[in-house]
């Protein structure tokens, strides 16, 4: 008889009801010792065994993971590309969805003296001071109290700024005027700004910017008028829900400030996509546009802003694709505002004095003024209207003498039966030099 059990017969883990008790018999004392010893071996096998399964589990979760966290990857990095900003910033798209030549509201400035204001000034902070008051009026919306920092140095100086700055906000749209009521007017090369019932000039900025100003205040003015966070027309929690809806933000700009920049990015683009071509948007622009902020668009359409003077009506209708929007229609036959010039090329001043001089296709028929102004000085000159008897086509020929070097702020002025008219499309910055 064999002093050994047999294999088959050892405790099997998974189960127990299945151990035998060792046999009696002569060599019983030494029996439970082998037992043990088998149990052993067998438990040190079993063990092994479930090690290895536990490993390969192990190892087959972490490849689940991995491959579950290469999809998140891989289907983030799509969503991020597909609501990438098409823009950086939508004051820069373009600079003609509201040019010198467009319709203002601003009736008169007149003077109001001088008076303690505290106005807010990017170069120290909120300052109380003496400044030159003007008041500003508008049709449709109400007075704007100009206020013009002292530094510009006399009353004339002071008017020739606020009046400058009161026809560009008559030109915004009068829901964006709705809760201006102050205009700070500062020197310096900062920023603009908006919100507090007021909008920021910084004139060497806006100079430096000129071609853009009118786009710049109407990001301003949103803030202003628009921002709930400056008690403004739109529904903070309506807005979120639009744009929780659009694929993305406008802008990089509005996407790193999202709670402050989202409504002053978005309302500029959704002016141009309600004027279409007349933006001077290109159709792609206006067709991202679409595409990217679409319920914001619905969602400024369903407040029925007023957008005169910019759009003839308060209650905007639905506008054509954008990619079909054809080129608007000119003025009426009886309206004082001519065409555009067609381009505009500026040299100066001459080495032999100082002179700025300007050269541009004109429309027939409109005779121009040329007028430039600095800080404390203004100019004014002619403009003579010649014919190429080759070829017929008209051209005229601006010249302004100045006195004094330094920067010019130039404009080109169209006149019908010798009244001013608006401005024309080129305002540009001069820096004359000394001789």
């Amino acid at each position: 008889m064999s002093n050994h059990l047999p294999n088959q017969l050892l405790l099997c883990p998974a189960h127990p009801t299945r151990r035998r008790a060792p046999r009696a018999g002569p060599l019983s004392l030494r029996s439970p010792r082998k037992v043990r010893h088998r149990r052993v071996v067998y438990d040190q096998r079993a063990n092994r065994r479930e090690i290895g399964a536990a490993v390969r589990t192990l190892a087959a979760h972490i490849t689940a993971l991995l491959l579950a966290g290469l999809a998140i990857f891989s289907l983030t990095e799509a969503a991020a590309a597909a609501v990438t900003p098409p823009f950086g910033g939508t004051v820069w798209i373009g600079s003609s969805v509201l040019t010198p030549l467009s319709a203002t509201d601003l009736l008169t400035v007149t003077p109001a003296g001088m008076g303690v204001r505290t106005t807010y000034d990017r170069r120290s902070g909120w300052v109380t001071q003496t400044a030159y008051l003007f008041n500003s009026t508008f049709t449709g919306t109400g007075t704007v109290e100009a206020i013009v920092n002292a530094e510009f140095g006399s009353v004339a100086a002071a008017q020739s700024e606020a009046e400058r700055y009161s026809r560009v906000v008559g030109q915004l749209p009068r829901a964006c005027r709705l809760n201006v009521d102050a205009l700070w007017i500062h020197r310096g090369s900062d920023a603009f700004g908006g919100g507090n019932r007021s909008l920021l000039i910084h004139t060497d900025y806006a100079l430096a910017s000129w071609t853009f100003i009118e786009e710049l205040l109407i990001h301003e003015c949103a803030h202003t008028s628009l921002d709930s966070s400056f008690g403004g027309t739109v529904s903070a929690a309506a807005w979120a829900r639009a744009a929780d809806a659009d694929p993305g933000f406008i802008s990089t700009y509005a996407e790193t400030n999202p709670l402050r920049e989202d409504v002053a990015e978005s309302f500029l683009p959704y002016l141009a996509w309600r004027l279409g071509a007349a933006s001077g948007y290109t159709a792609s622009q206006l067709a991202e546009i679409h595409a990217q902020i679409a319920n914001r668009i619905d969602y400024f359409d369903s407040l029925r802003l007023n957008l005169n003077p910019v759009i003839a009506t308060a209650s905007p209708a639905t506008p054509p694709d954008p990619a079909e929007t054809p080129s608007p229609a000119g003025p009426p036959a009886d309206a004082a505002t001519p065409a555009k010039p067609q381009r505009v090329r500026w040299w100066g001043p001459f080495t032999t004095g100082r002179q700025i001089r300007a050269t541009f296709t004109p429309v027939a028929g409109v005779v121009y003024g040329i007028r430039a102004s600095q800080a404390t000085a203004t100019a004014a000159g002619r403009c003579s209207i010649v014919t190429n008897t080759k070829t017929g086509k008209l051209s005229a020929k601006c010249t302004i003498r100045i006195k004094s070097s330094g920067s010019w702020l130039v404009q080109i002025t169209p006149q019908q039966a010798g009244a001013p008219g608006p401005p024309a499309t080129k305002t540009l910055l001069v820096t004359a030099r000394g001789g």
